[in-house]
Formats: C-alpha cells, sequence, structure tokens
C-alpha cells in the first residue's frame, strides 16, 4: 500500500517538473504509474481476505493469509495516514477486526483498569532499568493512531483518557506497557510515539482543531 501511495507521488512529481521535450521526467512518470498500478493491482487481488470484506497483514501471494495487524507502520489501521485509496471502502471492516479480540494482537487489562490496545509481537527487553513489560504489552503508538484515525469522538476521547493513564507517572509515551501494570513498560521515551503523540495533538486538540 505505501509503495502504491509513494509511486503515485513520485508520477505527480515527475509530471509537475515535465515539459515537452523532458524525456527522463516523461520516463520517470509513466514508470513510476506502471509500479502504482502493478502493486495496487496486487493488493487487491491477493491482499483482501475472502468472504471477510477486510484486508489480510500479510500474504505470501499464493493464497495463504495472515489476519491480524500490529502497532508498528506500516500496519493496516494506519491506512487513511499512509493515504491508500482503499477502492473498495475495505478500510471501516478491517479496523473493527484490528481493534478486536480476534486480532491477537490486541490486548486487554484482566482487572478494573479497563486498558484495551494494539500491540505487537515485538518484544523487547533490557530497554530501561526499571520494570519492563516482556509480553503482551499494549503500545502507545497504536493507541495514537487508533484516536488519530478514529471518526468519532468519543473514541477519540477514550485513547486520550487510556494514554494519560499510562505514561506511569512520567509524563512521556513508551514503546509498550503492561495493560494490567502500566508501570512495567519499555522505554523511557520512546520518541517515534511521543512525535507522533505531539502530531495528533496539533491536529485534532488545540482550540483552533474540530
Amino acid at each position: 500500500m505505501m509503495a502504491t501511495v509513494a509511486m503515485r507521488q513520485l508520477q505527480e512529481i515527475a509530471e509537475a517538473a515535465m515539459s515537452p521535450r523532458d524525456a527522463v521526467s516523461q520516463q520517470l512518470a509513466a514508470k513510476a504509474k506502471q509500479i502504482a498500478e502493478k502493486v495496487g493491482s496486487a493488493v487487491e487481488r491477493l491482499g483482501v481476505v475472502p468472504n471477510r470484506s477486510m484486508y489480510a497483514f500479510e500474504v505470501d501471494g499464493k493464497g495463504q493469509q495472515i489476519l491480524a495487524d500490529d502497532a508498528n507502520m506500516p500496519n493496516l489501521l494506519w491506512m487513511p495516514l499512509i493515504g491508500y485509496e482503499d477502492p473498495r471502502s475495505l478500510y471501516p471492516a478491517t479496523r473493527k477486526f484490528i481493534l478486536s479480540n480476534q486480532n491477537k494482537w490486541y490486548f486487554r487489562s484482566m482487572g478494573i483498569m479497563g486498558l484495551e490496545g494494539l500491540g505487537s509481537p515485538h518484544h523487547s527487553f533490557g530497554l530501561r532499568s526499571g520494570s519492563p513489560c516482556n509480553g503482551d504489552c499494549i503500545w502507545h503508538l497504536g493507541l495514537v493512531m487508533q484516536g488519530m484515525t478514529a471518526n468519532d469522538k468519543t473514541e477519540k476521547r477514550k485513547c486520550m483518557q487510556e494514554i494519560l493513564a499510562s505514561d506511569a507517572a512520567t509524563n512521556l509515551l513508551h514503546e509498550g506497557f503492561d495493560p494490567n501494570n502500566p508501570a512495567a513498560y519499555n522505554r523511557d521515551w520512546f520518541g517515534w510515539a511521543n512525535s507522533l503523540f505531539a502530531q495528533w495533538m496539533l491536529k485534532d486538540w488545540l482550540p483552533d482543531s474540530e
């Protein structure tokens, strides 16, 4: 999906720089368009789960698919941010699957904390001196992206509340945290999550945002 978007952007750049006698830009635009169409066609032909109206997380091109999603980018939850056109409007059903117990990398707390969010099969070790999360960790990156891509203000607010409740009183976002004990987390300061959080704040939470 990212390759398709990138090639269409490259095509646009090449066409903008093109002059009638600029053979190099013409060739570049044509090649970028060809790749975008070829990859996009493959995504739609091989990346859709039969009878589920959703995208698979991973495919081998031979009919085998993995149904899941991972807080790391690129992933399926990020589709609106990536800018993929989603020609068959499969994102809503894909998103519903991602943010449910059907996704093996979506984790929930067992107690009264009520924390839940997208995690990752990537397990980190030795990234801080305190107590880490070594197993099924919710990622702040996933919570931020869920909030950024949500159309419902209630869902946005819920994601924000979960983020603020799971920073372990550090005022910083981490890589992954234990949904049953947010004080057990990886990375005292995870730049990617903090940067994306700042982007979300600028987009949705400043006084002049919607």
